[in-house]
């Protein structure tokens, strides 16, 4: 037996190079049909974009008026699935043209049977096909038709899906969306916080009242409330402030910081003392919140307390009354300049590091401190 197995060996060698041989033209085959394949995909997509350019052109053409539909109903049979592509980017980059534009487009030339597959995908088993469609459709479809089933998504398994859906909705204006949205999509992460709240944002004034009714029917220390009351605050809502002012004695203190910085977005009058007394809290972070919130008053009562604020223990607070004190013009500045030689070394580097930089006038002459 050993000795026909050493007989054998030649034959076996030569077996395993035939199968090298084999296996190092099935790599060439390979190879080159990867390179025929990556030259066929490279011409295609520039044949597409051609297309798309060429399209794009005469869209905006025709719906300007300038060409006719003949002559664009013959340019779009030969690649009709990129038109919902063309049409979108056509209504992002110009804002002259609306969505209702692209809707009739779609009736107008019988390719509506393009909306409804990307209205099919939206329940799509594929969430990469659902976030696709649901950033899409906006532009392409009517609201009534897309705004129940983009609702549904605000309820789906995929983050990156709930935050497209809501996107959408904030731009169709569908105001009923925004509790849901508040429900659905807050998380206790800063980055989504942003995200959240410049999804509601996008409603514009819009969003306050259906905000101010989800706080009051939902006190507590959530994250969603913190988008809430940002929002209000960022859309200057100081017909929120009832709602918003008892927050300020919030057991939270993030609750406390957020209702600080929404009034002071907000600039009430009638806050102005509230302000004022949480900028002597305990709490370092309420002070410097407060501080920052009392410099867009441009008040000159608040000088005496951003002044205090650059003596303080924390250096937060000092930051923030430096830069307030910069923020409120010349008069602040000279506070400043004032504070450069103090015998508090704390104040006077602080002082110094602010002053350090470049100075508007109220007259919009740039000068050095």
């Amino acid at each position: 037996m050993q000795k026909s197995w050493f007989i054998d060996i030649p034959e076996l060698m030569i077996w395993v190079a035939y199968g090298v041989l084999v296996l190092f033209f099935v790599i060439i085959l390979i190879s080159v049909g990867l390179i025929f394949f990556n030259i066929y995909a490279v011409r295609r997509e520039k044949t597409n974009q051609i297309f798309r350019n060429k399209v794009r052109k005469e869209i905006e053409a025709y719906w300007c008026g300038e060409l006719s539909k003949q002559v664009l109903s013959e340019s779009i049979q030969s690649h009709p699935e990129l038109l919902i592509g063309i049409v979108v980017q056509i209504l992002e980059n110009n804002p002259k043209f609306l969505p209702i534009q692209s809707i009739r487009f779609f009736q107008e030339f019988n390719l509506n049977n393009l909306v409804d597959a990307q209205v099919k995908n939206l329940e799509s088993k594929d969430w990469r096909l659902r976030q696709k469609s649901s950033s899409i459709l906006p532009s392409v479809a009517l609201p009534e038709t897309i705004s129940p089933l983009l609702m549904q998504l605000l309820l789906d398994d995929i983050l990156t899906v709930r935050l497209s859906a809501a996107q959408s909705l904030a731009k169709l204006k569908i105001v009923d969306a925004i509790p849901l949205i508040l429900e659905q999509l807050p998380l206790p992460y800063e980055w989504m916080e942003k995200k959240v709240i410049g999804v509601l944002n996008g409603y514009g004034s819009l969003a306050i009242r259906p905000i101010m009714e989800f706080l009051y029917r939902q006190p507590g220390a959530s994250a969603a409330e913190k988008i809430a009351i940002a929002v209000l605050g960022d859309q200057k809502a100081d017909l929120a402030l009832p709602i918003l002012m008892p927050y300020l004695d919030h057991a939270d203190i993030n609750m406390r910081i957020a209702c600080i910085k929404s009034l002071g977005k907000i600039g009430s009058p009638s806050t102005f003392q509230n302000l004022l007394f949480a900028s002597n809290d305990a709490s370092w972070e309420i002070r410097s919140s407060a501080i920052h919130a009392l410099a867009g008053f441009k008040n000159s009562d608040v000088i005496p307390i951003l002044k205090r604020g650059l003596t303080d223990s924390v250096w937060w607070v000092r930051y923030n009354s430096a830069l307030a004190l910069k923020e409120m013009g010349e008069e602040g500045v000279n506070a400043l300049r004032n504070y450069k030689n103090n015998s508090d070394s704390f104040a006077a580097d602080m002082s110094l590091m602010v002053l350090e930089t470049e100075y508007v006038l109220p007259d919009m002459k740039l000068i050095k401190i």
